[in-house]
Parts: structure tokens; C-alpha cells; sequence
């Protein structure tokens, strides 16, 4: 019978949790788990639980097209969620209108991110 994974203990646990990048990650992730908790009580309060899930998603395009054109994909992610997020908003005045606004924005979003890794990853060979 074969392994599926070789699993090992890690007898030097202590040595790796000590080495200054583990404890850079630990300072980083206990920053963005407070700003998280802060941050998600005023999604909840107001209600915009939908708009704050779809703008992640948003990214995608922005990311995808970024690589596509070869520019920082980090520089078109943040550039998709802003005008996403700002499209949501004007679209979404009201607040029965915010949900609607959300999902379109969303799907047309999600439409252009696959376009983008379609044409990204197409054969250009002869």
C-alpha cells in the first residue's frame, strides 16, 4: 500500500515558530483580525454584508486584466474594487436598490474577469 502524502513530525517546532518571519505573519495576522473585527461591526450594523462579499470577488477582474495588459495585478485589483464599489454605491441610492445594484455589478464583474482569463491564457503558438 502506498502513502497517499508523507506526513513527518516537525521536531523543531519551536526553532520555527522563533524565526522572525513566523513572528512578522503573527504580529500581520493579529493587525488584520482586529481591523477585521472593528470593520465587520459596521458591515453588520449596516446591513452591507452582500456589497462587502461581492467587492472581494471584484478584484478578480481587476487582477485578471492586470496580467492580461502585464501591469501589477495588485494595482488592478485595488482599481476594479474602488470602481466597484463606487458603482455599487451610485447604483444603490436607495436601500431596496443596494442589493440589485450589488448582484449586476457583481455578475457583470465576474463576466470580465473570466473574458480577461480566457483571453489571457489562450494558444498564441502557429
Amino acid at each position: 500500500m502506498h502513502a497517499v502524502a508523507a506526513v513527518q513530525f516537525q521536531p523543531n517546532w519551536v526553532e520555527i515558530l522563533a524565526s522572525p518571519f513566523m513572528r512578522t505573519a503573527f504580529i500581520a495576522g493579529v493587525l488584520v483580525a482586529v481591523a477585521s473585527g472593528l470593520i465587520g461591526y459596521f458591515v453588520i450594523v449596516r446591513g452591507s454584508m452582500f456589497a462587502s462579499h461581492a467587492l472581494a470577488h471584484i478584484g478578480f477582474p481587476g487582477a485578471t486584466g492586470a496580467a492580461l495588459v502585464g501591469t501589477s495585478v495588485f494595482a488592478g485589483l485595488v482599481a476594479f474594487t474602488v470602481v466597484g464599489a463606487v458603482a455599487i454605491g451610485l447604483l444603490g441610492k436607495r436601500a431596496n436598490d443596494s442589493e440589485i445594484a450589488t448582484g449586476t455589478v457583481l455578475a457583470f464583474a465576474t463576466a470580465l474577469g473570466v473574458m480577461f482569463a480566457s483571453l489571457a491564457s489562450e494558444d498564441t503558438s502557429p
